[in-house]
């Protein structure tokens, strides 16, 4: 009896471990199908789109494009490695966003994953789409060019502006982390205020 109780029992490990991969998994495939919809659903219109534009057009589309995956990352970026002490300190002061601001800062890992992971896998599916219609656009142009080439120059231009701008801007999140986080808080409490107009513009039409 005295050896028997002394045991400590152990937790099994099967169970824990695989909790853990099936949440993984979960997520996983959360985020693949929901890159999955949006790519469904955003690259066929879209590239219909492009195809009855100019080049030059669905040159700036993909940049804007671009932009967009670069600033997500700025903000999730931001999000891990912002202090919360200033932002406490603007809340006091009413200072506007600011609130707003440090619900960012404490969600800061759901932050990083959304900005940082799904919208730029999703960036980088949309810039794939909208490469293909510029593609074909620069081969009808100059028919002399081989289409290999073209295709290998408009993706290497489209890796470069992004991984190159991603790394570029990393630094700057970093070092203005707190106004990063602010301006975020700000337009998350100009949304709010502008549902907030539009809510009281029904309520006295009612």
């Amino acid at each position: 009896m005295g050896r028997g109780s002394g045991k400590k029992k152990r937790p099994k490990r099967g169970k824990v471990n695989g909790g853990g991969r099936r949440g993984v998994l979960r997520q996983a495939f959360s985020i693949g199908a929901l890159a999955f919809v949006i790519a469904v659903f955003s690259g066929g219109p879209l590239g219909a789109v492009l195809q009855d534009v100019d080049l030059w057009t669905s040159v700036v589309l993909l940049l804007v494009v671009i932009l967009i995956g670069i600033l997500a990352d700025i903000v999730a970026v931001a999000a891990t490695a912002v202090q919360d002490v200033p932002l406490n300190a603007m809340a006091s002061d009413k200072v506007p966003g600011a609130q707003e601001a440090l619900i960012i800062v404490r969600n800061a890992g759901r932050v990083n994953s959304i900005f940082g992971d799904i919208v730029g896998d999703i960036v980088g599916t949309i810039s794939g789409v909208m490469a293909t219609p510029i593609i074909f656009a620069v081969t009808s142009a100059y028919p002399g060019i081989s289409p290999v080439l073209v295709s290998a120059v408009v993706i290497g231009l489209i890796a470069f502006l992004t991984i190159g701008g991603k790394a570029l801007e990393k630094d700057f999140a970093v070092r203005r982390s707190t106004d990063v986080i602010l301006w975020a808080g700000k337009v998350i409490y100009l949304f709010k205020r502008i549902m907030r107009i539009g809510t009281r513009k029904r309520k006295g039409r009612k």
